[in-house]
């Protein structure tokens, strides 16, 4: 297990992002990709975050490459280096009601907008 708290450095690269006019939306969503990764990892070891990342067979490839854009970020702006990983994902196929789900909404609604 890890023996620092990363707290400074993660608020650091926050601090740097949002100085650059990322959107507070992105930023919180980084933050909470980085204090994850912190809470299990020795975040200024590389390939012990590579490895970590790569166990987690309950994430989604997306959800992989978040981690890893937040991640990459973090190297950038504390003066490590490494070699990101490349993960590939699919989008899915929106959801399409059939056409007995949409009369049935249709029924439900007032005349008006029937």
């Amino acid at each position: 297990m890890r023996s620092h708290d990363f707290s400074s450095e993660i608020l650091n690269t926050i601090w740097q992002l949002k100085k650059e006019g990322y959107a507070d939306s992105t930023l919180k969503a980084y933050d909470s990709r980085l204090r994850g990764l912190a809470r299990h990892v020795n975040m200024d070891n590389p390939e012990a975050v590579k490895a970590y990342i790569a166990s987690k067979n309950t994430w989604t490839n997306a959800f992989k490459e978040g981690v890893v854009r937040a991640y990459n970020h973090y190297v950038k702006y504390n003066g490590l280096s490494w070699k990101k990983p490349k993960y590939k994902y699919s989008k899915k196929l929106p959801y399409i009601a059939t056409t007995e789900q949409i009369n049935k909404i249709i029924s439900n609604c007032r005349r008006k907008y029937a």
